[in-house]
């Protein structure tokens, strides 16, 4: 939908269809006509046919993009940064654009993983092989900050690897909830769930954090101990 003074003056408006609509305001409102109109999305141009309404239809904007029209061009919503983008699995951002990791030979490096997780989530990422030449990434647990994730990756061959920063999409993970661990955990389990509460608070935010220890706490709980 659009209106009327928005139009160029050299676009026809075909009024062969006019449309009633109703639910706007108290008295219905009558369409003008319609028009086929170029628009641009990024790098691709498309058209889109729309309803034209006079200047007084009561919307701030100067126009609607409908539901259709979103759909049909794979448009995605993000509500948290009021932003429309056209990059999907489908229609991912140009490799070019994104630089480029070296990982230099039998080395330990910290790399970003990219993701449109919500910033503060809280992520596992499993050990696993990515690329090739054995790239290897290790167990992390870490928070999503600006877009991204940071992880360790291990180089082991004696060679100098160029790679482009892996999606979260195509890495094995999981978002951490709260968690429920058994207080007859072995001694080493619970230095292992030590180890998780220490790395799943976010210490920088919180510098008198003291780190919790587990066999402490079961001692008041001989069954579970929730965080």
């Amino acid at each position: 939908m659009i209106k009327l003074s928005e139009l160029k003056k050299d676009i026809l408006v075909d009024e062969t269809t006019v449309y009633k609509l109703t639910g706007i305001n108290s008295p219905p409102v009558y369409t003008i006509g319609s028009v086929v109109l170029r628009i641009q999305l990024g790098t691709k141009d498309t058209t889109a046919v729309f309803q034209v309404t006079h200047d007084n239809f009561p919307i701030a904007e100067a126009g609607i993009l409908g539901a259709p029209f979103l759909r049909d061009n794979e448009i995605n919503i993000n509500f948290r940064t009021s932003t429309l983008s056209i990059d999907s699995p489908n229609h991912p951002e140009p490799r070019e654009s994104i630089p480029t990791i070296t990982l230099q030979p039998r080395s330990e490096t910290l790399v970003p993983v990219l993701t449109d997780v919500e910033d503060r989530t809280t992520l596992i990422i499993h050990s696993q092989n990515i690329g090739k030449k054995g790239i290897l990434m290790g167990n992390v647990v870490n928070h999503v900050r600006g877009g991204q994730v940071l992880v360790s990756v291990i180089n082991p061959s004696g060679d100098l690897i160029e790679f482009f920063p892996p999606q979260l999409r195509d890495v094995q993970h999981d978002i951490l909830k709260e968690s429920v661990y058994p207080c007859n955990h072995t001694g080493e389990q619970q230095e292992e769930d030590s180890r998780i509460a220490r790395l799943t608070h976010d210490s920088a935010d919180d510098p008198d954090f003291v780190q919790p220890d587990i066999q402490e706490q079961c001692k008041s709980d001989n069954s579970y101990e929730i965080y």
